[in-house]
């Protein structure tokens, strides 16, 4: 009781405190109720002054934790099973990360967005067909990374992954056809023509044994129109998708996708689960791939071994 009662103390005399990010959410929802005259009435009760106001802020608490488990969170969207392409969707309800805390290397490539943006409208403007047809997103920025760590320097604040303290998990460089091999790292970042972020994501592959693992952070910005990210997943030829649900070891919901793939041009016999959850204002992405299409158990149990360090 002595946090809510530094708290209550700090109310009274109009001091700076911190409660729940998601305050002003739940605040929103219990005005909208007592407007439309939906709050739930209960018997009356006389309580003294001090515990009205330990049951108004422990009120206050308590929705702001329901609804930073319930409102942040993700669901499988729209799944399409097609001969030469399937996938799937996924939407996620995400805080935003205010832009003060980007540092001063993400302002620079949101300015380089800017003025991709202003050159690809001078193209048009000259019909400089080459530049148009080159393929290139003007509103994607993208580096590679040699370590986690220069990711995080690169923002200038830490992202939670676990995967980098487990003993057999080695980061993977990525063979490219034609090309030097990639490094296991990457900083991936979205804008609009102002210049303006939409999203910034940090991508990691590893090899853990035989297994393959591939793993993302995504986060949205404060301020942008909608709280809403929808990703997914995109497969070619036919492949079927199975869900499930789970739980990370710190209890967070975890939404599951078990794809059945069959040997084909495109992909030899493996087994893989993707899984996706919120933790720490981001968005996360793991999936584990194992040769042979008979190990869903054992990229199961690789999973399960996964989650539970989040």
């Amino acid at each position: 009781m002595d946090e809510l009662d530094q708290a209550l103390r700090a109310m009274a005399k109009c001091e700076d405190f911190s409660l729940p990010p998601a305050y002003e959410t739940a605040m929103d929802g219990l005005e909208e109720q007592a407007r439309r005259g939906t709050l739930p009435r209960r018997g009356k009760r006389r309580l003294g002054r001090r515990m009205l106001l330990l049951a108004a802020a422990a009120a206050v608490l308590l929705a702001a934790t329901a609804v930073s488990m319930d409102f942040w969170h993700v669901q499988l969207g729209e799944i399409s099973v097609g001969d030469e392409e399937s996938s799937y969707d996924v939407e996620a309800d995400l805080p935003g990360i205010p832009i003060e805390a980007f540092s001063e290397q993400v302002e620079n490539a949101l300015a380089e967005i800017r003025q991709a943006f202003e050159e690809r409208q001078q193209a048009i403007r000259d019909r400089d067909y080459a530049i148009l047809a080159s393929g290139h997103f003007a509103g994607s920025w993208t580096k590679d990374m040699d370590t986690w760590a220069e990711c995080e320097k690169f923002l200038e604040f830490q992202v939670a992954n676990p995967l980098e303290e487990h003993r057999d998990m080695e980061p993977r460089s990525l063979k490219v056809p034609g090309e030097l091999s990639k490094p296991p790292y990457e900083l991936s970042l979205l804008g609009n023509e102002k210049g303006e972020m939409e999203q910034i994501s940090i991508t990691a592959l590893y090899e853990y044994g035989e297994a393959g693992v591939s793993f993302a952070v995504i986060f949205l910005p404060e301020g942008r129109e909608s709280s809403q990210l929808t990703t997914g997943s995109v497969w070619k030829g036919e492949v079927d998708f199975e869900t499930a649900e789970a739980q990370t070891g710190s209890g967070m919901p975890v939404s599951i996708v078990i794809p059945t793939v069959e040997e084909s041009d495109y992909y030899s016999d493996f087994s893989s689960m993707e899984a996706y959850f919120v933790l720490n204002s981001g968005l996360y992405m793991l999936r584990v791939n194992i040769p042979g299409a008979d190990r869903e158990g054992a990229a199961e149990a690789l999973l399960d071994e996964l989650l539970a360090l989040f």
